[in-house]
């Protein structure tokens, strides 16, 4: 299968850079790994508060 990784960041809201932006399916193994849900799972305004807190 191959990533959309650019398509994929034209509708990524995560305001965080890591290297995982873009690619979905690193993003969502590891923040489950974590217990947490990503940034795509909120709305921009919420997500924004998350970072900033």
């Amino acid at each position: 299968m191959e990533c959309k990784k650019d398509r994929n960041k034209e509708n990524c809201n995560c305001s965080y850079s890591c290297d995982k932006k873009g690619v979905c399916c690193d993003c969502i193994t590891y923040h489950r790994n974590l217990g947490q849900l990503p940034a795509c799972y909120f709305p921009n305004d919420v997500e924004k508060l998350m970072i900033d807190q």
